[in-house]
């Protein structure tokens, strides 16, 4: 038994509806990459808003475009910089200095910690050998 819609798509290959893939390479056209580029942002502006709505997630959302011009998005929870004295680097060089002194301080936290277990072994296997070099004064 033979379906109706069955015959039509043996007979003839129909194109299916909706986007196609691209390719992901630089856009030479500097017209076609500034369209690009502004669509794109602006979806990804979007997606952050909806991100921060739904899920109630700390969003913070920073693009330069090629001719460097800053386009920023930040949830009320997070810092805004468009409300703010400082500039933009100085509130990235902060959050960046903070996480650096947390790494460094994390990482002196576990060489201090190695170097206290290094001198603790130490100290016993002198002890060890003090112990038994005072063995063999005794006799």
């Amino acid at each position: 038994m033979e379906f109706p819609n069955e015959a039509i798509s043996e007979g003839c290959s129909q194109k299916k509806s909706g986007r196609g893939k691209i390719e992901i390479k630089r856009i030479e056209n500097t017209n076609n990459r500034q369209v690009t580029f502004c669509k794109r942002r602006n979806g990804l502006l979007k997606k952050a808003y909806e991100l921060s709505v739904l899920c109630d997630a700390e969003v913070a959302l920073v693009v330069f475009s090629s001719r460097g011009r800053l386009y920023e998005y930040a949830n009320n929870r997070f810092i805004s910089f468009q409300h703010s004295t400082h500039s933009l680097s100085f509130h990235i060089l902060t959050i960046f200095t903070q996480l650096y002194f947390k790494a460094f301080f994390l990482c002196l936290f576990s060489f201090l910690f190695w170097c206290y277990l290094s001198l603790s072994i130490y100290v016993c296997i002198l002890y060890n050998i003090n112990k038994l070099l005072y063995l063999e004064v005794q006799f």
